[in-house]
């Protein structure tokens, strides 16, 4: 995790999340740990040594998510917006933002063709 110039943060979590196509066709236990594994992976990387995360949570926050694949195949971008889950519920353990509804928290998803493939978090508050 890295803070920016601009306050904003900046997370790279070393994989793709699941696609919703796989997540659903888990068992429930097994979706229920997968879940947990993406909080409990946000969460470590919030909290690195040298990492400094905001003061406060953030009250309204914009979150950006770039999903580095790594060839130009095929892919529903929704599928894996599914998958973020378990990161996003990360981040509010994390205290970076106040909570995940609607009215507090936009989003924004794009892919990149890159490797290693990874998913980038960006959040920024809005005031």
């Amino acid at each position: 995790m890295k803070t920016k110039e601009n306050g904003s943060v900046y997370i790279e979590i070393p994989y793709l999340p699941k696609s919703l196509n796989r997540i659903l066709r888990m068992h429930r236990m097994e979706r229920d740990r997968y879940f947990t594994r993406c909080k409990n992976d946000i969460w470590a990387l919030t909290h690195e040594k040298g990492n400094k995360r905001p003061r406060r949570p953030y009250q309204k926050a914009k979150m950006t998510m770039t999903f580095v694949f790594p060839d130009n195949g095929i892919r529903d971008l929704d599928n894996y917006i599914g998958g973020m889950k378990g990161a996003v519920d990360g981040i509010k353990a994390a205290k970076i933002i106040e909570d995940d509804c609607w009215q507090k928290l936009g989003y924004e998803f794009r892919g990149e063709i890159g490797k290693p493939a990874r998913t980038i978090i960006e959040i920024q508050e809005v005031k």
